[in-house]
């Protein structure tokens, strides 16, 4: 028993022993060459739309891969944006507010409070652009000091000083 087809076997019996003599024989290859293109006309008909069909997925795949490839250059970006700001943040103290006055020779000045005798407990209680405006702040706390002084709602004098804001009177902190 044969593997082919019925209407392919008949051709072949027809070639291998002719009943009609070579006019036959002829005729049953004619039969099986139109056969055998048939069939390779429907294979390259599949095979063409199968590669239409894989094009397409390259296609699709190309362009997934190219939203891929930009979206990773701007994420890329991004974290070399973010890193240069970390590193901008973690060296900023380092680069503070310099300790020269500004260009206009200006600086802000800070009114101190004290009791006598315990200086070591400074307080901070005004400021003022310049240290004449500070010393003109300062009076103004004394005379309000001593006429509390002379109502009796206070015991003692506050001791004043105005220094500039880069200088404080309670020393160096420690740790």
């Amino acid at each position: 028993m044969s593997t082919l087809p019925s209407d392919r076997e008949r051709p072949l019996r027809d070639i291998a022993a002719p009943s009609d003599g070579t006019h036959g024989r002829e005729g049953s290859r004619a039969r099986l060459d139109t056969l055998l293109v048939a069939d390779l006309t429907a294979s390259l008909g599949q095979l063409g739309s199968e590669l239409t069909e894989t094009r397409k997925q390259l296609a699709d795949s190309s362009d997934a891969a190219s939203r891929h490839q930009r979206a990773l250059v701007r994420w890329t970006a991004v974290l070399s944006f973010a890193t240069a700001a970390y590193v901008v943040a973690a060296f900023l103290p380092f680069f503070g507010r310099p300790v020269a006055p500004s260009a206009s020779g200006e600086r802000a000045w800070v009114l101190w409070e004290a009791y006598p005798g315990h200086q070591s407990e400074w307080k901070a209680i005004a400021t003022a652009t310049s240290r004449n405006k500070c010393e003109e702040k300062a009076t103004q706390f004394t005379r309000s000091n001593l006429e509390q002084i002379q109502r009796g709602r206070m015991s003692s004098t506050l001791a004043y000083e105005c220094l500039p804001d880069t200088v404080d009177p309670r020393g160096p902190k420690g740790k």
